[in-house]
């Protein structure tokens, strides 16, 4: 499901058992609190555990995103037998000319 208006946006979804996302989600939810992934601009906010399943908040800045606008990006993931959970909330403003 994914909601937006005027540059937020609120996404909830998740991904079956298998999806190639669950090796990154799961690397995130291992980095250490407060650490930095430059390449892909992501710092690990907290760790999170919810009905007993573990997972983690970070924030994601992109000079420019899929959609070619800056975007910011803060997220919850959860991964339970191979099942993603995500919530995200992203910021984006239209480029000005």
């Amino acid at each position: 499901m994914e909601l937006g208006t005027d540059g937020l946006w609120l996404n909830m979804s998740f991904e079956p058992s298998g999806s190639t996302m669950a090796d990154h989600y799961q690397r995130i939810i291992d980095m250490p609190v407060s650490s930095s992934n430059e390449e892909q601009a992501i710092t690990k906010l907290s760790n999170l555990t919810t009905n007993e399943i573990n997972g983690g908040v970070y924030y994601q800045g992109v000079a420019k995103s899929f959609v070619g606008e800056p975007a910011y990006t803060y997220e919850a993931v959860w991964l339970q037998k191979g099942i993603t959970y995500r919530l995200s909330m992203s910021a984006m403003k239209e480029n000005v000319v």
